[in-house]
């Protein structure tokens, strides 16, 4: 890759499970994509 790129991350949580605050890492996805720009 030469150029302009962009970069951008982002964070999926499963639904809120009852008395949990889902505050941690686990069971997240994390999702990275990366685009050319002309």
């Amino acid at each position: 890759m030469f150029g302009v790129v962009e970069i951008d991350k982002s964070l999926f949580c499963p639904r809120r499970q009852k008395g949990k605050r889902n505050r941690g890492a686990y069971g997240n996805i994390t999702v990275f994509g990366i685009f050319e720009l002309d």
